[in-house]
């Protein structure tokens, strides 16, 4: 018996148990052709067909097609750190503040956002939500965009206002309060 029509029984089978209660006795559940079940349920096909149908076989083994996967996958989990590291390069040098900020400006955009540049702390400050990648407060980020870089949630705007934030409070991310340490509780 083919997978189809195993899934095919095991649908019917099930929609017999649900039926049941309710009085329906139904006939037996013989396995159905394949246009049979169609005409009656909506079939998808399964995975391999739709591969198999979308591309041809170009002798990619299915070891090389779990691989590929995996790595995409990889990939996908390194993403948000590695987007996070080049949004940070990039804002250093728009706002032309030292290379040596990177390691400390790293650790701060983990701490406060998981490196979600989406993030928003519903623990509002004097009313306000600070949002982004550096979770910036609307009020301070006004103050220290960059002209022409004044979108809140644009993650190189957000990290560019608050390199600004802090060299003009603290002088470096060096001298923030608790930095890379338990005891840090906001900048």
């Amino acid at each position: 018996m083919s997978n189809f029509h195993k899934k095919g029984l095991a649908v019917l089978l099930s929609l017999q148990a649900l039926l049941l209660p309710i009085g329906f006795t139904g006939a037996s559940f013989a396995p159905l052709s394949r246009e049979a079940l169609a005409s009656t349920v909506a079939v998808t096909p399964n995975r391999t067909e739709r591969l198999n149908r979308a591309r041809p076989h170009r002798g990619s083994t299915r070891r090389q097609d779990r691989r590929a996967h995996k790595e995409r996958r990889i990939a996908h989990k390194l993403s948000a750190s590695a987007q996070a590291v080049r949004t940070i390069e990039r804002a250093l040098r728009i706002t032309q503040e030292p290379h040596n900020w990177m390691r400390p400006l790293e650790w701060l955009a983990f701490h406060e956002s998981a490196y979600n540049p989406r993030a928003i702390a519903y623990e509002g400050v004097g009313g306000e939500s600070a949002c982004g990648l550096f979770q910036v407060l609307p009020t301070t980020f006004t103050a220290h965009a960059l002209p022409g870089r004044t979108n809140i949630w644009n993650p190189i705007d957000n990290t560019a206002a608050a390199i600004r934030y802090i060299a003009s409070r603290y002088g470096t991310p060096q001298a923030i309060p608790g930095l890379e340490s338990s005891s840090y509780a906001g900048y």
